[in-house]
């Protein structure tokens, strides 16, 4: 059976063809088109390929060159087959390399006699290839053995060619060695003798050979050795003395007695082990070594006995190599500590760091240098060197001779000479030292009297800034008192109190800022976003102080800016609300204009000089604009263009400088152009990261146009909460405050008084079956703090959502509650709103029952104005004020600093909750006190400040002793 490749562009031919061969029992491969024809040839490599010349992306004619010129497909015969029969067809067909050539309609009998043609043509090539692939590798074969053979020739006649040069060498080596080789045999006897030998024992080579060698050479007390060691030579060819150089005695021919030096080794002849020794006269050596000897030791006496220092060193690597006691006792080293290191480690070098005598050349130095001792000293010597030999090599011989007497001498005649002109020179230097101090006590008056100057318009201007509000917040905090006050002038009262509490916190915000920025602890993040919805946020946002003066606020795009950036969004809307507010703020007539523009990678930021990507906003309007003075005092921290300035506009001082420190971190930079009496131009860059993927969008239609002012937001509905909540809050007023508020939503709640409880009662309701659905777990609580009963629970097992409250509103607050094990963190005082969005985020989706709700940064009191329940709330908190006021006394009278931080940090954790900022901060302030263990008296203080401001509260909400009126209370604020 043959496999055959039919290839046909119709699906019907190829069906009659594929029936056909099967039937005529042939296995049967197709193809389509021409691309596929060589696919399919290359996998299967058919016996015959039937192949159509018209087919599409490559005719039959085509392929077929292609499989001719393939060296591994070039054998495979190939029929075309065409429906026409003109003769051209044909001829290049058979041109293009086919075996064959049929016409359609097929005749069947016929094409398959063609195939068998081609079959038998096929197999007959298949045969020759063979025969011609067996016969070449029968003649390879014969050639490698010929070859071989003609090498192994060659290799035998070279080895013996080697052999022979290697016994000329051995025996011209042998013959005028210095040293005697002898050639021991299997026996013990001696098989070869050099001349050398016949030289130093003085025993010619035929009297030598076939002697015993032991009993020839060696003195007798060396016999019973070698018979011990002698058979285990022979059978292994080791021995205690093989392989090692010895130093023994011999004989001569004349019984003399001379000592040797041996080095044996041994070799296989056959299968049996030889000797063979190098044997060398050592006895005028040792005469010459003993005299050496003898000579150091004459040598060694007197440098022993010899007064003066003397040091031997190596003229090559200039390291001592011997010193006689006086010289270590010059050194206060011992010999051992000396020897071994090098002279200039110990005697300061000549001029250029150059030894006179090595390195230039001479052959006697007689200076003065200095001996640098063991014990951190020196002394001042006279050297004197000298170049010898010894045992052949170059070294000198320096003598060391204690000169410091005559030194003394010297220098106090100098200083005497000297002392008249130091006197002179002293009270020169001294009158140009006062002069220098007073230079610079004048200029440190003048920074004092600046940074002092600076100090006070900044707490001038941070008062204003912030009693200006706090009058407000008082004020109207008094009048919601008033029992008569009508509900719209109530909830007026309320948002009053609201924004001006807003703008307390930004103040704050801004200070907190710059001290994280100062410190180096204020992180950016990079993320996505889109960035004409942060322009429009912004837009909103600003709109409305846009309004109050009347000014169009204009948004301007600049060409094609990206859909969406990754930078820090944030951070980028503090810059540009600071900006567009300055603007607004210093304009009383015209417009402010705000123009976005994208700078490309490969452009360059026009006013940082950086490399793009990156995106420029110009805040552009036409107010008071600045000198060139004020704009150089612009981005300094609490600083403003003039005093003048605070006074008129108000401010802090601290945006701009945030702003400008901002846009540093986000990869850009803040610049200002302005003229008095024309406007200010603010720009601000902020790097984006590399935009292949993101598009540009078109944003033109939203060019120069003034931006109308929001609409009113519909008040939506808050969602409802349906589940069981464990609070774990040891503040009684806290405990009341939110679970009145969490019930409000629909919440269950249970209280636990401590982390302890709050441990044991959510590991209760779990392992009854009825675990809560959430945990609020304040982190500071007597008995067991929430970080410690958070990982208790969490190392039991308990996978319940835990969300942490907590007073502490630091970044790295979060990422601490975090570790401990919580989900989820929430800053107090409590935002109802986000409380109620961070439990919702932890409830599975049947529980959470959500309904649109507004999103506000309302603080919580402010989220249930008008309730009565809150009211009765507000009233229990201040009675109990009462209490703590006599408990802080007692803890104060009782030393007792750890009770005393406890009850200031459960003061601290409700005021604010209830609408009493500053008598949380003041409780702050008391349990930082108690804990860093401040002194008694100045603790009272403190102490005594939370207590008075614990008065007032009580006197203006009516609850305390008249003495104190409002008034007063207010006044006290100011």
């Amino acid at each position: 059976m043959a496999r055959i490749l039919v290839v046909d562009d119709s699906a019907v031919i190829l069906q009659v063809i594929r029936d056909q061969l099967v039937e005529a029992g042939h296995e049967v491969i197709t193809a389509g088109n021409g691309k596929q024809t060589l696919e399919v040839a290359r996998t299967f490599r058919p016996d015959v390929i039937l192949l159509d010349i018209e087919m599409p992306e490559a005719d039959g004619i085509e392929v077929c060159r292609i499989l001719k010129h393939d060296p591994a497909l070039s054998s495979i015969p190939v029929i075309m087959s065409s429906a026409h029969d003109r003769d051209e067809d044909v001829v290049e067909g058979l041109s293009a390399g086919a075996h064959d050539y049929v016409i359609k309609p097929y005749h069947w009998p016929a094409v398959l006699a063609r195939i068998q043609a081609a079959l038998r043509t096929k197999a007959a090539n298949d045969l020759l290839e063979k025969t011609r692939r067996d016969a070449e590798r029968a003649f390879e074969n014969e050639r490698m053995l010929v070859r071989q053979l003609l090498r192994e020739a060659f290799d035998r006649k070279r080895v013996e060619e080697q052999l022979r040069e290697s016994q000329e060498r051995f025996k011209n080596i042998s013959d005028h060695a210095l040293d005697a080789i002898i050639m021991m045999d299997h026996e013990g006897l001696i098989s070869y003798w050099n001349p050398a030998a016949e030289r130093i024992f003085g025993w010619s080579t035929e009297e030598a050979l076939g002697k015993g060698l032991h009993h020839f050479l060696a003195p007798e007390r060396y016999h019973r050795a070698h018979e011990a060691a002698f058979p285990a030579f022979q059978q292994t060819g080791q021995g205690p003395a093989v392989g090692t150089v010895s130093t023994l005695s011999a004989l001569r021919k004349d019984g003399t007695e001379f000592p040797i030096e041996l080095s044996l080794g041994s070799v296989r002849l056959g299968r049996k082990w030889s000797a063979i020794g190098v044997v060398r006269d050592i006895a005028k050596r040792q005469a010459e070594e003993a005299a050496v000897r003898e000579s150091e030791e004459r040598l060694q006496t007197i440098m022993q006995s010899i007064q003066t220092g003397i040091l031997v060193i190596d003229a090559e690597t200039h390291q001592i190599v011997d010193a006689n006691p006086a010289a270590t006792e010059m050194l206060h080293s011992s010999r051992e500590q000396v020897i071994g290191r090098a002279c200039h480690d110990l005697i300061t070098t000549a001029g250029g760091g150059k030894c006179p005598i090595t390195d230039m050349g001479g052959t006697l130095d007689r200076t003065e240098r200095e001996l640098l001792r063991g014990d951190g000293t020196s002394l001042p010597i006279l050297k004197t060197a000298v170049l010898a030999t010894l045992r052949g090599r170059g070294c000198l011989i320096e003598s060391l001779v204690d000169i410091s007497d005559r030194k003394r001498a010297e220098e106090k005649l100098k200083e005497n000479n000297a002392m008249m002109v130091n006197a002179l020179e002293g009270e020169k230097r001294a009158s140009m030292q006062l002069e220098a101090t007073m230079e610079r006590l004048e200029e440190a008056i003048e920074q004092a009297q600046a940074a002092t100057q600076a100090k006070s318009e900044f707490l001038a201007n941070m008062s204003h800034e912030i009693r200006t509000p706090m009058t407000a917040i008082l004020g109207f905090a008094e009048s919601l008192l008033d029992p008569s006050l009508a509900e719209a002038d109530r909830r007026e009262a309320v948002q009053t109190i609201r924004r001006n509490g807003e703008y307390l916190l930004e103040i704050i915000n801004d200070i907190l800022d710059i001290s994280k920025i100062e410190a180096g602890k204020l992180e950016v993040e990079r993320v996505a976003f889109p960035l004409v919805e942060l322009i429009e946020e912004v837009r909103l946002l600003m709109q409305v102080r846009a309004d109050g003066k009347g000014l169009p606020l204009e948004i301007e795009y600049a060409g094609a800016v990206p859909e969406t950036i990754r930078s820090d969004p944030t951070r980028l809307k503090q810059i540009l609300i600071n900006l567009i507010g300055n603007a607004i703020k210093f304009t009383e007539q015209g417009k402010v204009r705000v123009v976005v523009r994208f700078v490309r990678e490969e452009a360059t930021c026009t006013n940082s000089g950086r490399p793009g990507p990156f995106v420029q906003f110009d805040v552009i309007d036409t107010g008071i604009g600045m000198t060139h003075e004020q704009m150089s005092r612009l981005f300094k921290s609490f600083t403003q263009g003039d005093a003048s300035t605070t006074r008129r506009y108000g401010g802090t001082g601290l945006g701009l400088m945030i702003s400008k420190r901002l846009a540093t971190m986000l990869g850009g930079e803040l610049t200002v152009r302005s003229a008095r009496g024309s406007g200010s131009r603010f720009s601000v860059t902020v790097g984006v990261d590399p935009l292949d993927s993101a598009s540009l969008i078109d944003a033109s239609a939203q060019a120069t146009r003034t931006v109308p002012a929001p609409s009113p937001q519909p008040t939506v509905e808050r969602c409802r909460l349906d589940c069981r909540i464990l609070l774990a809050e040891d503040g009684p007023d806290n405990q009341r405050l939110i679970s009145f508020v969490l019930k409000k939503m629909g919440a269950e709640v249970t209280v636990a008084e401590n982390g302890k409880i709050a441990y044991e009662e959510a590991l209760t309701a779990r392992d009854a079956g009825s675990p809560y659905d959430v945990i609020l777990m304040d982190m500071q609580m007597p008995v067991l703090d929430g970080y410690t009963a958070t990982r208790q629970l969490r190392e039991a097992g308990y996978s319940g959502p835990i969300i942490a409250l907590t007073a502490h509103a630091m970044a790295n607050d979060r990422a601490h509650c975090l570790d401990a094990g919580c989900d989820d963190y929430a800053a107090k005082p409590i935002d109802r709103l986000k409380l109620q969005e961070a439990i919702a985020a932890q409830l599975s989706d049947e529980r959470q029952a959500p309904r649109t709700r507004h999103r506000s940064s309302n603080a919580l009191i402010d989220g249930l104005e008008g309730d009565p329940e809150i009211e009765e709330l507000i009233s229990t908190f201040v009675n109990n004020l009462r209490e703590r006021v006599d408990a802080l006394k007692r803890h104060l009278a009782d030393g007792d600093l750890a009770a005393l931080a406890s009850l200031a940090h459960q003061i601290k954790g409700t005021s604010g909750n209830y609408g009493f900022p500053e008598l949380g901060d003041q409780a702050k302030r008391v349990e930082q006190a108690a804990k860093t263990g401040m002194d008694l008296e100045s603790l009272a203080n403190v102490v005594g400040h939370l207590i008075d401001m614990c008065g007032r509260v009580c006197a203006t909400s009516g609850r305390a002793s008249t003495s104190e009126t409002p008034s007063a209370t207010r006044a006290s604020h100011q």
